[in-house]
């Protein structure tokens, strides 16, 4: 066995003195530089195999975050070399959208860069997605089904079923923002990689994640599922459960010849249907104990601040909408905006263009629950 496995789970601490470096674990073991380093490395390797992120920090299972990509980017690159007002768009692939926070800590310089919370994102990957080749998606949505099919005797007419359609639009919406930065952030790699990695995709992915779930349809917003026309609407009775609504949204789904493959719940309702108990006492979910997947009735569960306490989603997400990128999120930076230039600054813009359909209404139940 690997001397150096042990270790991996004890908090390794190190100091110096008298300009010789020593290192010792909590339990008073002690290592020479070179031995640590070994340790280090056998770490590193240890995390890789398992598929985590190495535990001093670093990409998680190989994939280079954003900053990385972008700095390592023939955009980035020629912006240093040759100048100019505005840089290449730099397209990030949507499968690359690691954020700082699945990465470990970015520095800035040699300081460590503390960002603030970050909800995680969930809704994208319920629903399928597909690519855009213009700035519209026109596809039919069927409004009416009649099935006449029968048994039908040797000779007579066959029954006629009808069905009927309506052409919609899906429209390419932009979602963008910028921030302003020091000129000298520019040769700073790191301090590039921090910026990308904390707040600006953050930022876009939040703004896509309200919209799939809220969003109006009109002007430059996208149409949301909770607002869509021709959802089933469940409202929880006075004194039933969160799981009983639960269950009957799920029933409302399969009545209208759909397989709910997704549920939605703020986090507020998550911690009480968690925290609900038998008369005993005892938790009446085992993953209060497991720690397990978060499902409800066989259905994944996905917990999101996006969607308000006393409200949930219930529905067959990947046959009911699907996501159109236009444009994957691209990163550009310029030094010509209002008085950038006299202030020794840049921008650092990031976008992405994409529209959403929702084909089918009907697979989705709005839910509310019970207020008393």
């Amino acid at each position: 066995m690997n001397t150096f496995k042990p270790l991996l789970k004890l908090d390794i601490q190190f100091f110096s003195a008298d300009n010789s470096m020593s290192f010792t674990t909590p339990d008073g073991a002690h290592m020479t530089a070179s031995e640590w380093k070994q340790y280090q490395q056998y770490k590193k390797e240890a995390e890789t195999k398992t598929n985590r992120p190495y535990i001093g920090g670093g990409a998680y299972g190989g994939v280079k975050s954003i900053g990385q990509q972008f700095v390592e980017s023939e955009a980035y690159k020629n912006f240093l070399t040759k100048g100019g007002a505005t840089s290449d768009a730099f397209k990030i692939e949507r499968k690359a959208l690691v954020t700082s926070r699945d990465v470990g800590g970015e520095l800035m310089g040699n300081v460590p860069i503390i960002g603030g919370a970050e909800r995680g994102f969930t809704i994208r990957d319920l629903l399928s997605v597909g690519q855009a080749t213009s700035n519209a998606i026109d596809y039919m949505e069927e409004t009416a089904y009649t099935n006449a099919s029968a048994m039908v005797a040797e000779g007579t007419l066959k029954p006629e079923s009808t069905m009927t359609f309506e052409n919609r639009t899906a429209i390419v919406k932009t979602l963008a923002h910028h921030i302003p930065a020091t000129k000298q952030i520019i040769a700073d790699a790191p301090s590039m990689q921090a910026h990308l990695n904390s707040r600006l995709i953050y930022g876009l992915k939040l703004t896509e994640e309200t919209q799939l779930l809220f969003g109006d349809g009109v002007g430059e917003n996208l149409g949301g599922i909770m607002t869509a026309a021709g959802t089933a609407d469940y409202t929880g009775a006075a004194g039933e459960t969160r799981l009983d609504s639960i269950r009957k949204s799920f029933t409302s789904v399969y009545n209208s010849e759909y397989q709910p493959d997704g549920l939605v719940l703020s986090p507020t309702d998550w911690e009480q249907i968690e925290m609900a108990k038998t008369t005993t006492g005892e938790y009446l979910l085992n993953s209060v104990n497991s720690g397990g997947e978060k499902r409800l009735f066989g259905i994944p569960v996905v917990v999101t601040s996006a969607m308000p306490a006393g409200s949930f989603l219930a529905g067959n997400f990947s046959l009911g909408g699907q996501i159109f990128d236009r444009e994957e999120v691209n990163v550009q930076i310029a030094t010509q905006h209002a008085d950038d230039f006299t202030r020794n600054q840049i921008r650092i813009l990031v976008e992405e263009r994409l529209a959403f359909a929702i084909y089918r209404p009907s697979a989705f139940v709005v839910g509310a629950f019970a207020t008393a």
